[in-house]
């Protein structure tokens, strides 16, 4: 595989907004994986996701694993923004990375799960998240893998009230357009969800739910729980959590990637 550090996305050189690249020696699919790490918004990194990102590498598709702006730094929907801007910059080189702009999948975990969902609930058109430098306004991606996401923002909780700039109470509305669970699901791009079901940060229960609201609503959410496996599981493919997310994570890409 070839490897691309530090590619400024964005299109600055700004300290925050970078992506790391895997291209396969053979790409057959033509298919693509943005990864985006969690760290609830206001911290993690790129490199979190590398060995996963080399590993799917490895079995063929072109891998980018992004940095964004951070809580700390900027408030949604900055996150976002820079969200798209990683999706856009993918779609534009896609040529030379020997993908389709059409078969990139997004894939995260916890925040970077909230993330990856909402790129799949932005159509072209919608100004959440469109920013002046996006070169393209179509960045949905073809389907989603989001680990142990955030899908329900609407409570009073530190980390949420930090990546909102300020507390549920003084800006519900501006919650709901961050909350995948509140805003019109997708009926054409396949989701897989996978939580522990000793996870207390992102529970069961939430993902059980967002994965029923987008069925409900005519679009195709799998689900699959992991016994005895708590948050933030997926950074890696050593353990026995991650070898089976990773198992159900290549049955779901052959699905939505069939050669």
């Amino acid at each position: 595989m070839k490897t691309y550090a530090n590619i400024p996305y964005a299109g600055v050189d700004d300290g925050h907004r970078y992506m790391d690249v895997f291209v396969p020696e053979q790409n057959k699919t033509k298919g693509g994986i943005l990864f985006i790490h969690g760290g609830g918004w206001s911290a993690g990194n790129k490199e979190k996701f590398h060995s996963l990102a080399a590993f799917f590498c490895s079995e063929g598709y072109t891998c980018a694993s992004m940095s964004y702006r951070l809580s700390g730094h900027s408030t949604f929907p900055a996150q976002l923004e820079d969200a798209r801007l990683g999706m856009a910059y993918m779609k534009q080189n896609a040529r030379q990375w020997k993908i389709d702009p059409e078969r990139i999948v997004t894939f995260g975990s916890s925040a970077g799960g909230h993330l990856a969902l909402l790129l799949a609930l932005v159509p072209p058109g919608s100004p959440l998240g469109h920013s002046a430098q996006l070169a393209t306004d179509d960045t949905l991606p073809l389907a989603v893998v989001a680990y142990c996401p955030v899908t329900d923002l609407k409570k009073e909780k530190a980390s949420y009230a930090k990546l909102m700039g300020e507390p549920y109470t003084n800006a519900n509305h501006r919650y709901l357009t961050a909350s995948p669970i509140d805003l019109p699901q997708p009926t054409t791009i396949p989701m897989l969800v996978i939580n522990g079901d000793g996870d207390t940060v992102t529970p069961l229960e939430a993902s059980e739910t967002y994965c029923r609201t987008v069925q409900e609503a005519g679009g195709d959410a799998r689900l699959v729980v992991l016994k005895g496996v708590g948050h933030g599981f997926g950074y890696g493919v050593t353990t026995e959590a991650q070898q089976q997310a990773v198992y159900h994570v290549r049955q779901f890409l052959h699905d939505v990637f069939p050669v």
